[in-house]
């Protein structure tokens, strides 16, 4: 079973080249915190359920893949660390990132960046790892 993402226009989202900017690289701060030295990572912005989500491929693995190699992660702040599989990393750390920018943001950037975690919540509630996702996140 492979992972469905749709791709979403960056208009309906982030309105503007500073939001996309802010967004994308609190999702990388993320990725980069929670592994070891990840290398090569990429991606776009897309659909997950009623929120959106910058979804990194990294060291060569794509979080599409539900075969992919689990990776060790780790996040001193919630004394977290274990195995996650790389999509499951990505909608954590997507929910992070907004919660993060919502605290900073200013007007309808945080009102949106707000609703993105609570709709990016309720998606990783219905995903096999969904107690890891919260445990990480938390």
């Amino acid at each position: 079973m492979s992972v469905k993402l749709e791709a979403k226009p960056l208009t309906d989202v982030l309105k503007t080249p500073h939001e996309i900017k802010s967004y994308l690289n609190a999702v990388v701060m993320v990725l980069n915190e929670s592994l070891d030295n990840p290398k090569d990572i990429s991606g776009g912005l897309y659909l997950l359920g009623e929120g959106f989500a910058g979804i990194f491929s990294f060291d060569g693995r794509d979080p599409r893949n539900p075969d992919a190699e689990k990776v060790m992660v780790a996040w001193s702040g919630n004394y977290f660390q274990g195995l996650m599989s790389p999509f499951a990393l990505n909608v954590g750390a997507n929910i992070m990132a907004s919660s993060i920018l919502a605290f900073s943001a200013t007007g309808t950037f945080q009102e949106r960046l707000s609703d993105n975690v609570y709709n990016l919540k309720n998606y990783a509630e219905t995903l096999s790892e969904a107690e890891k996702i919260f445990r990480y996140i938390d």
